[in-house]
C-alpha cells in the first residue's frame, strides 16, 4: 500500500492559503509531490537508532536470536517521556553532538590513517566493514517503531523463502543499497590503489547525515560541526596573551556555526538540502571556507567535484521513494566515481624545506639570527645538491625581510646559483615603484638576465605590489639577482584580518588609532620556470580557488601551522588542498613549519610525503 503525502486538514470556517500549505510542506517533509517510503527501512529512522540505541545495534546476541527466530526486538525512534525546557535542550544537545561527530568521520578516518602504522589501519579497515556489514543484515531483520506504529508486517518469516517476497526486497532495498555502495567502493579502491577507503565508506556517509537530519536539532548540529571541525581558530590567542579567552572563542565558533545551519537547514525538504549544499560552496562564515561538504571527498574514490556530491545526493534522496526513480540510484551513484586512474608524477625539480620552530620562540630577537643561519645553511645544502629551486616555510624569516638590506642582497646573491622562494613580512614605507617591470605575465625566470647591480631591496622587483603603505605577508622570489614579490591576497579572518573586515576594520582603526592586520596583495604571482607554469599560494590560499584558477600546473604552498598545534587544523588543510589539487589537476609543493611537508599530487589516493 503506497503511503499518501500527509495533508493539511482545511476547515470549513478557516481556508489555508495554498502557499502556506506549500511552505509547511516543504518545512516538514521530505518530498512534497513524490510518495516516499515507510519508516522502517527510512534513513532518518535507521540514523536515530544507531544514534540513541548503540546498546542494542552492537549487541550481537540479537542478530543471532533473530536469525534464529527466536526473538522480536523493537527499536522505538521517538522517546515518548516529556522533560522540561532544559531538560530538552540538553537532549536535543546530545543528538546533535552525536550527527555533528558523524558529520565529520570522514576527516577523523583520514586523520587515523595518516598517524596509524599499516598494520592497525589494516585491521581498523576491517572492523569499519564488518560493522557496516553487521548493521545491514541487523537492519533487514529489525522492527523499527515510528510514534507507537509498527511499519513493518508482523509476520516477517513465512513459509516461502524470504528472497521471494517483493515486500522483503521494498522493505530490505537499503540495505541492498549499502551493499552495492560497499562493493563499488572496494572495486574502485583496489583500481586506483586507494588506501583510504573508509574515507570513501563514510563520505556518502556525511552527506546522507546532512540531508536528512531531522530540523529540529539543526542549531545544535551546526554547532557542533563548528567545535569538532573549527575549535582550533582560536588556539592562536595563546601567543598574544589572550589564553582565557580562549573557551569563550571556540563557545562563539559553536554558535557562529549554529546560526548559520539553523538558517540554512530550516527546511526539511531533501531538494532544499542539496541546494544547501552548494550554496557552502559560496557561504562563508566569517570569510572563512572550509566549511564545505565537497572537501571530505578529496582522499575518496569519487571524484572531487560539486556534480560527484550532488550525485551521491540524489542518490540518497531517492532511495526512499517509492517511485520510479529509485531505478537511476545506480547509475547515479556510479557517476559519482573517479574515473581517471592515470598516475601523475610530479616533474618539476625543487628542494622542500620543513622546520620546526614553536610559534612562541619564532619572533624573538636572540632567534633570529640561528633561525637566519639555519635557512641559508638549507638554501646552500639545496646548492651543492644540485637542486635548481629551494621552497622555504610561510615567513621563514621572521623580520621585514625588505628593510634587512643586507640579508636581502644576500638572497639576491644566492640566487644566481637557485631559484629561492622564501616567506617573510614586508614593510612598505612609501609609494615607491621598481624600476626593472617585467610586462610579461607569468614571469620566465629561466631567460632572465642575471642582475649584480641591486643596490636597494625595491630596486630588484621585477613586479609591482601593492604600493598602500602598511604590512605585508608576502613570499619573496629571488632568481638571478631579480626577485618577485607576491603579497598575500586571502588573509586569515582571524589573526591576519578581522571577521566582516569592511565593517569592523573602520570601528577597529577609529578606538586604536591604527589599522589591525596585514594589508593585502593586488593578485595571484605567478612565474614559469624549468618549464613548468607555476602558482604561488601563501598557506590560507591554498586552500582556495584561486591559485589553481590561474592554470597552474604546479602550485607552491607556503604555511606556518605552528600557531595552532597541537591541533586537526593541518590535516584539514591538507584534505582541503587535495581536493583543488584533483580538481584542477595540479601539483602542490607544501613547505611547512611544524607540520610534516609534502607534495600532494592529483592523483587519486595517497601522497607522498618527502623524508
Amino acid at each position: 500500500m503506497k503511503r499518501k503525502i500527509p495533508q493539511i486538514q482545511e476547515n470549513n470556517d478557516i481556508k489555508i492559503p495554498y502557499y502556506k500549505r506549500i511552505f509547511r510542506a516543504y518545512k516538514m517533509q521530505y518530498f512534497v509531490f513524490l510518495p516516499y517510503a515507510e519508516v522502517y527501512w527510512h534513513i532518518t529512522a535507521i540514523l536515530r537508532a544507531l544514534f540513541c540505541y548503540p546498546y542494542y545495534i552492537l549487541r550481537p546476541m540479537i542478530l543471532y536470536n533473530m536469525l534464529r527466530k527466536q526473538t522480536s526486538i523493537t527499536l522505538p525512534t521517538y522517546i515518548r517521556k516529556k522533560r522540561s525546557f532544559l531538560g530538552n535542550m540538553f537532549y536535543k544537545g546530545i543528538i546533535g553532538a552525536c550527527f555533528g561527530f558523524l558529520f565529520w568521520l570522514p576527516f577523523w578516518w583520514f586523520m587515523l590513517a595518516t598517524l596509524l602504522s599499516p598494520i592497525f589501519y589494516g585491521i581498523l579497515c576491517g572492523i569499519l566493514l564488518c560493522f557496516v556489514l553487521y548493521c545491514c543484515i541487523l537492519f533487514m531483520f529489525l522492527h523499527v517503531e515510528t510514534q507507537g506504529q509498527e511499519t513493518m508486517p508482523t509476520k516477517l518469516f513465512c513459509n516461502i523463502p524470504l528472497y521471494t517476497s517483493k515486500a522483503y526486497f521494498e522493505y530490505n532495498l537499503l540495505s541492498y543499497f549499502i551493499f552495492f555502495i560497499i562493493l563499488c567502493i572496494a572495486i574502485f579502491s583496489y583500481l586506483h590503489n586507494n588506501s583510504y577507503i573508509g574515507v570513501s565508506l563514510l563520505y556518502p556517509f556525511s552527506i546522507t547525515i546532512f540531508l536528512f537530519m531531522p530540523r529540529t536539532y539543526r542549531f545544535w548540529f551546526g554547532f557542533f560541526v563548528g567545535i569538532f571541525g573549527f575549535y582550533w581558530m582560536t588556539l592562536s590567542f595563546r601567543f598574544q596573551d589572550l589564553g582565557m579567552v580562549i573557551p569563550f572563542g571556540i563557545l562563539a565558533v559553536g554558535i557562529i556555526y549554529g546560526i548559520l545551519l539553523w538558517v540554512l537547514c530550516y527546511f526539511q525538504n531533501l531538494i532544499w538540502r542539496l541546494f544547501v549544499l552548494v550554496l557552502l560552496f559560496v557561504i562563508h562564515p566569517l570569510d572563512f571556507n572550509w566549511l564545505n561538504l565537497a572537501y571530505l571527498s578529496a582522499y575518496s574514490v569519487f571524484a572531487a567535484s560539486l556534480l560527484s556530491m550532488l550525485c551521491i545526493g540524489f542518490a540518497c534522496c531517492f532511495i526512499i521513494t517509492k517511485h520510479i526513480v529509485r531505478l537511476f540510484v545506480p547509475c547515479l551513484f556510479l557517476l559519482a566515481f573517479d574515473y581517471n586512474t592515470t598516475i601523475q608524477i610530479p616533474q618539476l625539480h625543487a628542494k622542500i624545506i620543513e622546520t620546526q620552530y614553536p610559534q612562541d620562540i619564532r619572533w624573538l630577537p636572540e632567534n633570529q639570527t640561528k633561525i637566519i643561519h639555519n635557512n641559508l645553511q638549507a638554501i646552500n645544502q639545496a646548492i651543492q645538491d644540485g637542486y635548481p629551486l629551494v621552497i622555504l616555510p610561510e615567513t621563514s624569516f621572521p623580520l621585514l625581510l625588505n628593510t634587512e638590506n643586507t640579508l636581502y642582497q644576500t638572497l639576491l646573491a644566492l640566487s644566481h646559483k637557485i631559484t629561492i622562494v622564501a616567506g617573510a613580512m614586508r614593510l612598505q614605507q612609501a609609494t615607491l615603484y621598481p624600476q626593472n617591470i617585467m610586462q610579461l605575465s607569468p614571469i620566465t625566470l629561466d631567460t632572465l638576465t642575471h642582475n649584480a647591480t641591486t643596490h636597494s631591496p625595491e630596486s630588484s622587483y621585477i613586479n609591482t605590489p601593492n604600493m598602500q603603505i602598511g604590512y605585508y605577508n608576502t613570499i619573496y622570489i629571488f632568481a638571478k639577482g631579480h626577485s618577485l614579490i607576491a603579497d598575500k591576497n586571502a588573509l586569515v579572518p582571524f589573526g591576519e584580518t578581522l571577521p566582516f573586515n569592511a565593517f569592523l576594520s573602520p570601528i577597529f582603526e577609529q578606538f586604536f588609532g591604527e589599522k589591525f592586520g596585514f594589508n593585502q596583495g593586488n593578485g595571484i604571482v605567478t612565474f614559469v620556470t624549468q618549464g613548468f607554469h607555476i602558482a604561488i599560494a601563501n598557506c590560507y590560499e591554498g586552500t582556495m580557488a584561486l591559485p589553481y584558477k590561474t592554470g597552474a600546473k604546479y602550485v607552491l604552498m607556503l604555511s606556518n601551522n605552528a600557531w595552532f598545534e597541537p591541533s586537526t587544523q593541518h590535516f584539514m588543510q591538507q584534505m582541503i588542498a587535495k581536493y583543488y589539487a584533483r580538481s584542477y589537476q595540479a601539483f602542490v609543493y607544501h613547505a611547512t613549519n611544524y607540520t610534516p611537508k609534502a607534495i600532494i599530487t592529483p592523483n587519486n589516493g595517497s601522497d607522498e610525503y618527502i623524508p
